[in-house]
């Protein structure tokens, strides 16, 4: 019986030592549309996008001493005034080692009535492939916002925010993809400052801001 028992060892020891070197010599299988350079930030690793074009957006803002407001946004995110306003925003983004991307947000909008508007924030994401027309970021950072109002005088918000998004990105045509999925951010250094223009009193406070919602978008990467 122990004979038996080395002698099956023995001729098992001898396929494994057979089998294993082929089998340590391929290469970990990869998705046809991976192999053949296909994927979201696979072979086209810069991409430019235009982020949070409309959507349904909920914002509540606290100020120190008041009363908490919500609005709640739908449609496209143009012609609000701050700080209700979920701000639209162009991303530069590139893929340095796919599947992570880093890219900086930016929005700037200078209008007589809405006031001054600029968002500058940092995003780091990772892009999973699903197929070579669909794909799923998911990104995260922070970004300081200014809101600068002048209306009887100054009112500027100034706020940073950390924040991110889970979006999918939807392909119809190469170099071309639709956003969509949902996105937050949380104020954490929100102030707001007012100066009257009717005797020159000015004031300070500050406040709680945190918006969350489904976004809209399209990008070209290149």
């Amino acid at each position: 019986m122990r004979a038996l028992t080395r002698l099956l060892a023995l001729a098992a020891a001898t396929t494994a030592f057979a089998v294993a070197p082929p089998l340590l010599a391929q290469e970990p299988m990869a998705p046809e549309y991976v192999t053949q350079g296909g994927g979201f930030g696979v072979d086209r690793p810069f991409v430019l996008s235009l982020e949070n074009l409309g959507g349904i957006s909920r914002i509540t803002f606290e100020p120190e001493g008041g009363d908490s407001e919500s609005v709640t946004q739908v449609g496209t995110y143009f012609g609000f005034i701050p700080p209700f306003v979920p701000l639209p925003r162009l991303g530069l983004h590139y893929f340095v080692a796919p599947p992570i991307s880093i890219g900086a947000i930016l929005h700037y909008s200078d209008n007589d009535i809405l006031g001054t508007n600029l968002l500058a924030g940092v995003r780091i994401g990772a892009g999973i492939p699903l197929s070579e027309s669909t794909a799923v970021w998911i990104r995260g950072g922070i970004a300081y916002v200014s809101h600068e109002i002048e209306l009887l005088g100054e009112t500027t918000f100034t706020d940073v925010r950390p924040g991110g998004e889970v979006l999918l990105v939807l392909s119809p045509v190469e170099h071309f993809a639709f956003l969509v999925g949902g996105m937050f951010e949380i104020g954490i250094a929100g102030k707001q400052e007012s100066e009257s223009a009717l005797g020159g009193s000015s004031s300070e406070r500050d406040y709680e801001h945190m918006e969350f919602g489904l976004t809209l978008g399209i990008l070209a990467d290149f």
